[in-house]
């Protein structure tokens, strides 16, 4: 009887449920679904997959899961919490291999898969959660790209009703003041950011190395360096 190497559970997110795909793999090399299921994105769907998994595990098992917007990070902490080993991989990265794998169809069910045979054919970096203060600097970042996007709607609104016929003046005066409302918040977010980074020597002094590269922004570092927890999530 071949003994069970490694298993993976390949969670593929969404904002309600999530798609698990758990996989082992053998010493002789074959590897194995030892099911699939869909649970729900809150407590009581994490505490169902747990049961779960552990009808299944015989092995060291990594739960493997792409970084979908906010919708992963609390089954991250859940499982973190339980002493579970997670790996979160970005996008690109998910979906190159998933590419690779030259699969006809694609549904959650499929993308669970691929993620557990990324997550089985890979050694790959465990999570953690990111520190109080680094957290805080990426939702302020967060912000920041939403307030920019705010920003941008208002000036092609703004510019669209400068240059048609006959606006009413006081809708004109409302988006003025609407836009003038997202500068000074992005002025403000931004400088606070900058404040907050500061306060941290040693991530200040290492976004100072990588702006030192010509047309490199500190807020884009800054923003990269959140979103990748200090490069740690790129492997």
């Amino acid at each position: 009887m071949n003994t069970v190497k490694k298993q993976v559970a390949g969670l593929d997110m969404s904002k309600k449920e999530f798609e698990a795909c758990f996989k082992e793999l053998q010493e002789n090399g074959k590897i194995t679904i030892k099911g699939t299921r869909k649970f729900a994105n809150n407590v009581s769907g994490f505490k169902e997959y747990l049961i779960w998994c552990s009808k299944r595990r015989k092995a060291n098992l990594v739960h493997v899961m792409e970084a979908t917007g906010v919708y992963h990070e609390e089954l991250c902490y859940f499982l973190y919490q339980h002493q579970e080993q997670v790996s979160v991989q970005l996008p690109q990265k998910v979906k190159y291999f998933i590419k690779s794998l030259n699969l006809k169809t694609k549904t959650d069910r499929s993308d669970a898969m691929a993620i557990a045979q990324l997550g089985i054919l890979r050694n790959l970096e465990l999570w953690k959660p990111l520190s109080e203060g680094f957290k805080q600097i990426r939702d302020m970042c967060r912000t920041l790209a939403k307030l920019k996007k705010g920003d941008t709607a208002a000036a092609s609104q703004l510019h669209a009703m400068k240059t048609s016929h006959s606006t009413f003046k006081e809708s004109l005066q409302v988006l003025e003041k609407l836009k003038d409302t997202y500068d000074k918040l992005i002025e403000e977010c931004q400088e606070k950011i900058l404040e907050m980074v500061k306060q941290d020597k040693q991530l200040y002094q290492r976004i100072e190395k990588i702006t030192a590269i010509k047309g490199v922004g500190t807020l884009t570092v800054v923003k990269l360096l959140a979103e990748t927890d200090g490069f740690g999530s790129v492997n």
